[in-house]
């Protein structure tokens, strides 16, 4: 099937390829439509720039969520950004063909800018069908709690050009019901997409994003700390939290990022909705105790908020910790499509009905 769109340079097989020559590589209109026509014909979607090219969050993060490909431009060949190797023609890059020249010196993707501390944030949220339903509320409070700032504009794509609004927010959501909506949110220090779907039960809207905690010196027992909170208060305010994690790494101040490796992620907080805190027949209490865990919202059965940051062992060995503690199939019973009611799964009756229940205050 032909694919055409302005930003595509040449298709190899299965890969569409679009070439940016900016210094800065953005989800501007022309990429994200790009990246969906693409995805729609079942493409990978490619995006080859300077190697030196600074990439947005959001860009990074749309891109790669769909399986897309991150490619560095240099004298003599292509950057991967999923390995940093180095290959003379880009058609054996995609191919998957072993490098000809290996990992390229240092100078060919700038070193990472590793002079602050970010934190890195999903969290989903289940609204009921509602006329009073307002959205974005998850991402006006995790802005506060982690960048510090309230929510300052939000659009379809980068920049955000429209002052934030959750009654018009909301409005665009409800016009484009019942299909999917992806919308992009900013302030200062803080850049999130929202991901919002009909549900048989509701609304569910899905915020992801990177915000600026503070210097790369930051104690991480207080990033733990303002990480829970911002996961308590959404737990608090919005009808049904249903799962959230923000980890925490070193990167740039300005939140973009090269096709320089950076350092993995810490995990410093979680959220485990009361959906799932019933489905797993969690000890609270005993969890809370062993883990530094607390409970938050105000529905009958609560939410679960576990801080992995200040804990004896480091937080990976915690958060794996609590991962057998929960134990895997129970996780992967309660975070099933099925009892989520999203639309195209294989429902049965059970999400709806344990959502019902839960909800009731």
């Amino acid at each position: 099937m032909g694919f055409e769109h302005p930003l595509l340079e040449r298709r190899v097989g299965r890969f569409a390829c679009a070439r940016l020559e900016g210094r800065v590589v953005s989800l501007s209109e022309p990429l994200a439509d790009f990246i969906v026509g693409a995805v729609r014909l079942g493409l990978v979607p490619v995006v080859v720039s300077a190697s030196s090219a600074r990439w947005t969050w959001l860009a990074r993060f749309v891109l790669e969520g769909t399986g897309g490909l991150r490619v560095g431009a240099i004298d003599g060949g292509f950057v991967d950004g999923r390995d940093g190797a180095l290959h003379v023609e880009l058609d054996a890059l995609l191919g998957g063909q072993a490098s000809v020249r290996g990992h390229p010196p240092g100078s060919a993707a700038e070193a990472a800018d590793l002079g602050a501390c970010q934190a890195t944030f999903s969290v989903s949220v289940h609204y009921p069908p509602d006329e009073t339903t307002i959205l974005g509320r998850p991402a006006e409070l995790l802005s506060l709690h982690l960048a510090g700032a309230p929510l300052a504009a939000w659009g379809p794509h980068e920049p955000a050009t429209l002052q934030w609004d959750p009654i018009a927010f909301t409005e665009t959501a409800r016009r484009r019901m019942p299909g999917d909506l992806r919308l992009v949110l900013a302030g200062p220090g803080v850049h999130m997409t929202s991901l919002i779907k009909r549900t048989r039960t509701g609304v569910e809207e899905t915020v992801s994003g990177v915000a600026l905690l503070g210097p790369a010196s930051m104690d991480l027992d207080t990033v733990g700390e303002q990480a829970a909170n911002g996961l308590a208060a959404v737990a608090h305010e919005v009808p049904l939290a249903i799962f959230g994690t923000v980890t925490a790494q070193l990167g740039a101040a300005d939140l973009t990022s090269t096709l320089a490796p950076a350092p993995p992620p810490v995990p410093v907080a979680a959220l485990i909705g009361p959906r799932a805190v019933r489905s797993m027949a969690c000890d609270v209490d005993g969890l809370g105790r062993e883990f530094a865990a607390r409970t938050a919202g105000k529905l009958r059965v609560p939410s679960l908020v576990a801080s992995f940051a200040g804990a004896a062992l480091p937080p990976w060995d915690e958060a794996r910790r609590l991962g057998e503690a929960l134990g895997s199939e129970a996780i992967s019973r309660a975070f099933a499509p099925s009892r989520r009611g999203g639309s195209g799964s294989a429902a049965d009756g059970s999400g709806a009905d344990l959502e019902e229940k839960v909800v009731a205050r």
